[in-house]
C-alpha cells in the first residue's frame, strides 16, 4: 500500500509539471493542433475528480454525464409516481407504453407531468435542471436569471418509477435550502438546490448553488459525478432550438444515416423542392440551413413553416434519445390537421428504430386520434386523460385500441 501511495505520488507530481510546462508553451506556440488531445485529458482528470467521493469538489460546467442505462431493451419505464411536483401530488401513471400520450384541457399538468419525468431522467444532473428552467422561463440558451429560480423553482419535488426489464426503482428528490455551514463563499450567495437521485440501490447526489452575479452565477458539487437514467431529449415548440443537443443530434443522424429518412419525410409530405437541410456555423453562430430547388442558395431554416420546423427538429432528437425517452409538449403545435396521420406513424417508427419510449403531450383531439387511426400497432399505445377535480389533478387511463373502439362507437374524446 506503501509503494502503490508512493507511485502515486510520483504520478501526480509529474502531471502537474507536465500541465505547467504545457500552460507555458501555449501562451506562445498556441494549442488548437493539440485541441482533442486536451480534450481527452480533461475528461480523465474529471472522471478522476469524480471517483474521489469529495462532497466539496466543484465540477466543471461542461462536465458530461454518465449514463446509468444503455442497453437495447424493449422495456423502460413500467410505471411513474410523481409523489410531488409543482401542482401534482400523488399521481400514479401506470401500464406505460411504447407511445404514452397525454391529454386534458389548458392547466391540467400535461407539461408538468413531461418536466417530471425528464427531472427524474436527469438525476442529480444540475445542469439539466437549469436547462429545463430555461425552456420554462423562456430565456435564451446560455442566460438565466438566479432570482426568477428563486421565485420559480418548487420547494420540494418527489418523482419515482420502475424502470427496465428488473422493475429496478428509480427516484429522484429535489429541495432547496439555505446554507448555513460549510466553506461556501458568502459573497452574493442566494440559495441552494440539493438533488439526490437513486436507482438500484445506489444514490446520486449533487448540491447547486446560486450567486447573484452577472459571472459564474451558480456552482455545481457532487461526491460521484453526475448521472443519467439514460438517455433523453425534450423538445417544446415554445423552448427555443438553439441548443447543444439538437446539434448534437444532427451529427448521430449523419452517423446513423437518419437525416435522409427526415428529409424525405419533409419532401413527401410538406415540400417536395427540399434538397437537404444543412448545419453551418459562421461568424460563431450554428445555424441550420435548407438547399431548396426555389432558391439560389441555401436560406435559414427559420424561414419555413413553424410546423415544418417542429417535426425537423423532433425527428432529429430522435437520434439523441436512441436506448431511452423522448418527450414531446403539444405535439401538433403549427402542424395542419391532414398531417397528423403522417406524422404520428413516423414517431412510432422513429420510436421503434431507436429502441425509445415516447412521452406526448396533447390539447388536440386531431392528434389523439391520428394515432389510432393510423393503424400502425396500437396496442404499443396508452392513452392518459389529465383531469382537475377540486384543484385536484387525477390520472385516468384507456388503451389505444380501446379508445379507438369507443371512439367508433359514441365519438369519445380522450380530453373529457
Amino acid at each position: 500500500m506503501e509503494k502503490e501511495q508512493h507511485t502515486l505520488d510520483f504520478i501526480l507530481k509529474k502531471i502537474e509539471e507536465g500541465l505547467d510546462k504545457a500552460l507555458y508553451l501555449s501562451s506562445s506556440n498556441g494549442t488548437k493542433s493539440y485541441t482533442e488531445q486536451i480534450k481527452n485529458i480533461n475528461k480523465q482528470v474529471q472522471d478522476l475528480v469524480a471517483k474521489q467521493n469529495l462532497s466539496k469538489i466543484l465540477l466543471p460546467k461542461s462536465l458530461k454525464p454518465r449514463l446509468l442505462f444503455d442497453f437495447p431493451d424493449t422495456k423502460h419505464f413500467l410505471n411513474l409516481n410523481i409523489i410531488q411536483y409543482k401542482g401534482l401530488k400523488n399521481i400514479r401513471i401506470e401500464k406505460l407504453n411504447k407511445i404514452n400520450i397525454f391529454a386534458g384541457e389548458n392547466n391540467s399538468g400535461k407539461t408538468s407531468v413531461l418536466e417530471a419525468i425528464r427531472l427524474l431522467m436527469a438525476q442529480n444532473d444540475a445542469n439539466d435542471f437549469l436547462a429545463l428552467q430555461q425552456v420554462r422561463g423562456k430565456f435564451p440558451e446560455g442566460k438565466l436569471s438566479p432570482s426568477w429560480l428563486i421565485d420559480n423553482i418548487p420547494y420540494m419535488s418527489s418523482i419515482e418509477g420502475e424502470f427496465g426489464t428488473e422493475n429496478s426503482v428509480v427516484k429522484i428528490d429535489i429541495a432547496t435550502y439555505v446554507e448555513d455551514e460549510g466553506d461556501l463563499n458568502r459573497a452574493n450567495y442566494l440559495e441552494s438546490t440539493h438533488f439526490g437521485g437513486y436507482f438500484k440501490g445506489a444514490e446520486y447526489n449533487s448540491n447547486m448553488h446560486l450567486f447573484e452575479k452577472k459571472r459564474d452565477n451558480y456552482t455545481i458539487s457532487t461526491a460521484n459525478g453526475l448521472h443519467h437514467l439514460c438517455a433523453f431529449a425534450y423538445y417544446s415548440p415554445f423552448g427555443g432550438y438553439r441548443n447543444t443537443q439538437l446539434y448534437n443530434a444532427h451529427a448521430t443522424s449523419i452517423e446513423k444515416r437518419h437525416l435522409p429518412k427526415v428529409i424525405n419525410f419533409l419532401k413527401d409530405n410538406i415540400d417536395d423542392k427540399i434538397i437537404n437541410i444543412l448545419l453551418v456555423e459562421k461568424n460563431g453562430l450554428k445555424r441550420f440551413l435548407v438547399e431548396h430547388e426555389g432558391f439560389d442558395e441555401a436560406i435559414d431554416l427559420v424561414h419555413f413553416g413553424d410546423g415544418l420546423q417542429n417535426i425537423f427538429r423532433t425527428a432529429l432528437l430522435f437520434a439523441a434519445a436512441e436506448n431511452g425517452v423522448m418527450l414531446i409538449d403539444e405535439m401538433e403545435t403549427a402542424i395542419h390537421h391532414s398531417l397528423l396521420i403522417q406524422y404520428s406513424k413516423f414517431i412510432q417508427q422513429l420510436a421503434e428504430q431507436f429502441n425509445t419510449q415516447v412521452f406526448i403531450t396533447s390539447h388536440s383531439d386531431e392528434c389523439i386520434e391520428a394515432f389510432v387511426y393510423n393503424d400502425y400497432k396500437n396496442e404499443e399505445i396508452s392513452m392518459y386523460n389529465l383531469e382537475v377535480d377540486e384543484g385536484k389533478v387525477e390520472c385516468k387511463y384507456i388503451t389505444g385500441n380501446r379508445y379507438k373502439k369507443l371512439n367508433e362507437l359514441m365519438g369519445l374524446d380522450l380530453r373529457d
